[in-house]
């Protein structure tokens, strides 16, 4: 049995807490944690973001809320 969690977030426009929470999910230890952004609209380019600050993060990108 693997250690793997998958934590799936949700994010409209909001690049500032989604950065909050992404670091306090690279502070957590002992698990094999991937993470999965769903950017539920236009607006922010959440992907560019996070291809720039978080490498690894998985993005699915739906085209309006």
């Amino acid at each position: 049995m693997s250690d793997a969690l998958t934590i799936i977030i949700p994010t409209y426009n909001r690049c500032d807490l989604l950065a909050e929470c992404l670091a306090s999910i690279e502070e957590q230890s002992g698990a094999l944690i991937k993470v999965l952004v769903s950017d539920d609209g236009p607006g922010e380019d959440v992907e560019a973001y996070l291809k720039e600050h978080f490498i690894g993060v998985r993005v699915i990108r739906n085209p309006v809320n």
